[in-house]
């Protein structure tokens, strides 16, 4: 048996599969999609059994249409306050000018750094995300007049796919959050946790040595183990496989999320559920 699919609203020719019969489709924008499927036996391509179903994919909120619109008009009518708030204070003492306008300025401040903070931050797992990240990567390089330091940890969830695949997305983002809450509980001044992407998480820890962080792995590791996942499945345990790489500030940081990369790919090969050292060699 043969399988050909087409996902309308996306593609527009048929995708043959061969026998295999999965298709994923990841990042897919908000709209409206059916998902087609062909079904026949090799030389009789015109015997074909079809199946399909519908689906929607919402907009995220800011997407939307209505906010869109709200947002306009508050726009409106931002404009409209401040033409006004000008002719006003305009009649105004300069001293009560530069005082109102001062406390504006300190609640845009307040407002703006309300944005940065949310724009730095994994809407899922409320961890730092992935641009918090490099942030924090180049301050740290940019104020150490003298090598400082540095190691880089990788973890990623052990078979976090089988997990979507059968337990649903909903759930996978469950364990996520649950994850994330976990890493929340070691964040501190010289360890910068953040989300690096899908089931990946990067730890950037400064000043410790080396074996502070493989104990600090070593109870990330134990912990995440401990979670219980009851409104997912009674008998579902979590694991993570962590990559370390100890260096310091003279490293290009490519170089050290490449070798932290690595010993999470040798732990990934031995089995998971493990911690692997990457034995950096000047």
């Amino acid at each position: 048996m043969l399988y050909r699919t087409k996902l309308e609203g996306l593609e527009t020719q048929w995708i043959k599969r061969g026998s295999m019969g999965v298709a994923e489709y990841t990042n897919l924008a908000p709209g409206k999609y059916q998902f087609r499927v062909n079904a026949y036996y090799p030389y009789f391509e015109n015997e074909v059994n079809e199946a399909s179903f519908s689906f929607t994919i919402q907009p995220y909120w800011w997407q939307r249409i209505e906010v869109q619109f709200s947002l306009f008009i508050l726009f409106l009518l931002t404009i409209g306050l401040l033409v006004h708030w000008r002719l006003y204070h305009l009649k105004q003492s300069q001293l009560r000018l530069k005082h109102e306008v001062a406390q504006k300025t300190q609640a845009l401040q307040i407002q703006a750094s309300a944005f940065s903070r949310q724009a730095r931050e994994d809407t899922l797992t409320g961890l730092h995300n992935r641009l918090a990240f490099d942030e924090w990567v180049l301050s740290i390089y940019s104020l150490s007049h003298a090598a400082s330091i540095l190691s880089i940890v990788m973890i990623d969830i052990d078979h976090f796919k089988r997990i979507n695949d059968t337990y649903t997305h909903l759930a996978g983002d469950k364990v996520l959050q649950k994850i994330g809450q976990v890493f929340a509980q070691f964040e501190q001044r010289n360890c910068f946790i953040a989300r690096w992407g899908g089931e990946e998480f990067v730890l950037g820890i400064i000043g410790w040595q080396a074996q502070q962080v493989y104990t600090l792995c070593e109870k990330i590791n134990h912990l995440i183990k401990q979670q219980d996942y009851p409104e997912i499945s009674a008998t579902l345990t979590v694991t993570v496989s962590i990559g370390i790489v100890n260096a310091d500030t003279s490293y290009d940081i490519e170089q050290l999320l490449h070798c932290a990369d690595q010993s999470l790919f040798k732990v990934k090969n031995s089995g998971r559920d493990g911690i692997s050292v990457y034995p950096l060699v000047d």
